[in-house]
């Protein structure tokens, strides 16, 4: 019987947070360059944590805000080696979003439950689709 984890919200938000600002982070380096994706991506990444502490945590967010930024950090080194896109005539199977999409089936208690994996993987790329960062980021193509 495979239940899964069963975590926190805290930790549950700390991945997905990581994955979208892992994403925002790709598509902001292909748009803006490396100099100003990082000054880009480190008043995000600051924001972003500073907006959902205060949220959650408010009467310890700055207690909280050191370990939510090493959270996004593990997050962001261990989906940097999956790619984005799978390769050519290949599934889901191994690219971030597939990971990512079987890390929170597991978070949830649906360890190794394909449809549960598969919802998971296509509403984050539809969040993706939506956000349109090209056109947010000056990339008009």
């Amino acid at each position: 019987d495979d239940k899964g984890e069963f975590v926190s919200l805290g930790e549950l938000f700390s991945e997905i947070a990581g994955v979208y600002l892992l994403f925002v982070d790709q598509v902001a380096f292909s748009i803006l360059g490396d100099k100003n994706r990082n000054i880009f991506m480190d008043f995000l990444e600051e924001e972003f944590t500073t907006l959902a502490l205060q949220e959650n945590y408010k009467e310890n967010a700055d207690m909280m805000h050191d370990a939510f930024i090493s959270d996004l950090m593990k997050c962001f080194y261990i989906y940097a080696k999956y790619p984005f896109y799978p390769k050519e005539d290949k599934g889901l199977k191994g690219t971030m979003l597939w990971e990512f999409a079987k890390k929170i089936s597991k978070m949830i208690g649906r360890e190794n439950d394909i449809i549960s994996i598969f919802i998971i993987e296509h509403m984050v790329m539809s969040d993706f689709v939506c956000l349109q960062l090209g056109k947010l980021l000056g990339n008009n193509k």
